[in-house]
């Protein structure tokens, strides 16, 4: 039951942050196939869109990582 909350949790604090670099995006892929000539345009909006898609796909895990406390030290053998 705590996982689920835990896991929840991170996923709305994700997409909060998401909604605001996809629409940051958004903007700079426009900007950049608006004002760049030829093919380098089309390859910067590429870039952008791959890097918030990615971070899209990752930020959910990555903040449930980050919260999660480190695992217990394990006992040291004695020999």
């Amino acid at each position: 039951e705590r996982l689920v909350q835990v896991r929840n949790q991170a996923f709305r604090t994700a997409y909060r942050v998401f909604g605001v670099v996809a629409i940051i995006g958004l903007v700079l892929t426009i900007f950049a196939l608006t004002t760049q000539p030829n093919y380098q345009g089309g390859f910067n909006a590429l870039v952008i869109l791959f890097g918030v898609g990615l971070l899209g796909g990752t930020l959910p895990t990555i903040i449930l990582a980050w919260r999660e406390p480190d695992p217990a030290e394990p006992e040291p053998l004695s020999s």
